[in-house]
C-alpha cells in the first residue's frame, strides 16, 4: 500500500503542496495584520477628522 502511495503522491509533490500551504498561512497572516492596521489608522482619521472638523481633511 506504501509503494502505490508513493507513486500516486511523489515525495517531491507532496513537500510542494505543504510549502504552497504554509505560503498561503503566511501569506493570510500578513493580510489579516495589513488589515487591522488599515482599520486603525481608519478609526485614527475618523477621531482626528472629528476634532479638527469635518472641512479641515
Amino acid at each position: 500500500k506504501r509503494n502505490i502511495q508513493k507513486v500516486l503522491y511523489p515525495p517531491e509533490l507532496v513537500e510542494q503542496l505543504k510549502n504552497k500551504d504554509d505560503q498561503i498561512k503566511a501569506l493570510e497572516n500578513e493580510n489579516a495584520m495589513m488589515l487591522a492596521e488599515l482599520a486603525e489608522s481608519q478609526r485614527l482619521m475618523a477621531e482626528m477628522k472629528q476634532k479638527l472638523g469635518n472641512d479641515v481633511l
